[in-house]
């Protein structure tokens, strides 16, 4: 179980993380990477760390991301790259013969950030701040109220984690936190 927060400042954002790794509601282990960067993105991915290791190499892809938006990007290049490594891994195949997505990632970039969620759709959302993984909701809850104070996007990122880990028995280990070029 993870959390993964990203905050918007103006021109860049800042991305967060727990790191402890659950299996069968254990915690598996403590230093889990959950957020990579990739060219000039940051990707944070909860759910089967095999998708930080899809993420380290998705980027340069056969289409760069120049001049477009970043949901776009998302939609049309790292989602159906997504998708094809994917339906390449049987390991991950359901009992009915379908490859679901593992979990759900956050990608920054400068600016502004995109939800991929665990269907494959891209989400850019007006928010300046967002959270998934298990203690997703915990986070929010802090984020939003740190926002409120006026707090700088490092205090808003970081407190959204650590409100996770303290109220979520499957979040903990170490708190990372990574900025956008």
């Amino acid at each position: 179980m993870s959390v993964i927060v990203v905050v918007k400042d103006g021109t860049r954002c800042c991305m967060a993380c727990d790191s402890q790794a659950s299996l069968n509601g254990n915690a598996a282990m403590l230093a889990a990477p959950k957020i990579v960067r990739s060219g000039e993105l940051l990707i944070g991915a909860d759910g089967t760390l095999s998708l930080i290791s899809f993420a380290r190499h998705v980027y340069p892809v056969d289409r760069p991301l120049v001049g477009e938006s970043l949901a776009r990007w998302v939609l049309n290049v790292y989602g159906p790259a997504l998708r094809r490594w994917l339906d390449e891994s049987k390991h991950l195949e359901t009992r009915d013969g379908r490859t679901d997505f593992p979990g759900t990632a956050l990608i920054a970039r400068a600016g502004e950030f995109v939800h991929l969620d665990s269907a494959g759709n891209a989400a850019q959302l007006d928010s300046n701040f967002w959270a998934i993984g298990s203690a997703s909701p915990e986070a929010l809850g802090a984020m939003w109220q740190a926002e409120r104070d006026s707090r700088s996007p490092e205090y808003t990122a970081y407190s959204g984690v650590q409100a996770a880990i303290a109220l979520d028995p499957h979040c903990g280990g170490k708190i990372t936190l990574e900025w956008t070029s």
